[in-house]
Formats: structure tokens, sequence, C-alpha cells
């Protein structure tokens, strides 16, 4: 601050008049954060038609939970993500709220995929890859097997 400000009464050079400014304006200091990006893409892919995937969401009825319309409820009920996972919906029928979304990886975003093919047998209910891993089979192997014996064991012919 230059000597005849202070002469004059001036106290501050302005910085913490800007300082105050911030702190009262700012909500949430999370608006250039992870979180806040996947909440704006939220949002957008389901309020917004313009939007290059609102026909796939918003466009498909899918909504965004009226409490999580604010990014400061999102991140209250979400909590921050952890490295490598991604917002997903435990019910792809249904739209985005605290009751039905989770932190989850990539393995986990994949398995809850609307186009996963699910086999249940002997008890366990796991996605045709799962069962190929599980068995050290092809997936190729794991659908012929099932769409001709609906089994997963290998049958020999004699």
């Amino acid at each position: 601050m230059r000597g005849n400000h202070l002469k004059n009464g001036a106290r501050s050079c302005g910085c913490q008049n800007r300082e105050a400014v911030r702190a009262a304006t700012t909500k949430h200091g999370l608006y250039k954060s992870r979180e806040y990006g996947i909440w704006a893409s939220m949002i957008q892919r389901c309020t917004n038609p313009t939007a290059m995937l609102f026909p796939k969401y918003g466009g498909k009825g899918l909504t965004v939970d009226p409490h999580w319309r604010q990014f400061v409820n999102f991140y209250a009920d979400m909590g921050p993500a952890p490295k490598n996972y991604s917002l997903d919906r435990l019910d792809n029928a249904k739209g985005y709220g605290p009751n039905n979304c989770r932190w989850a990886n990539a393995f986990e975003q994949n398995r809850n995929r609307s186009l996963s093919n699910w086999i249940e047998w002997n008890g366990e209910r796991l996605t045709v890859s799962e069962w190929a891993r599980k068995l050290r089979v092809g997936r190729n192997t794991i659908k012929a097997r099932w769409s001709k014996h609906h089994s997963l064991a290998a049958h020999h012919t004699r």
C-alpha cells in the first residue's frame, strides 16, 4: 500500500475487501472439482434438450431428484468421488437421486449396463463375461452352452 493512502486513513490495499467478497459469494468452493463436473454433466443430460446425451437420458424420462438440483446437496449425499470411480445408477430404469446412485469403478459400471447379458445358473447370477472368467472359457462358449442346453456345464457327446 502506498504511504499517502495510509496518511489518508486507508486500512487495506483492497485485498481484505476482495477476500470478503469472495467468501460471501462462494457457495462451496468446488466449482472446478471433478465432482462438480460430474454433477453438471448429469444435470445437462437429464434437463437440457440440446445436450448431446439428452435423448438417452432426459429424452427417455430420466430425471434428477429435485434435492440434487443444487450441487451442495449432491455433494453432501455422495461425498468425494474415489479415484477412477464415476457416478452410477443402481437401477438404470430410474433417474438420479440419493437412493439410486453410487460411485462405481469401471468393472461395476460395465456390469450394471442395461445391455449386460445375465445368466442365473446353480443359484448364482453373473454376466456372461463373469461366467467366462469364472469357468475359464470364452464368452462365445458360455453363450453357446446356455443357448443350447440352458446349462454352463461342458456337455460331451460320444
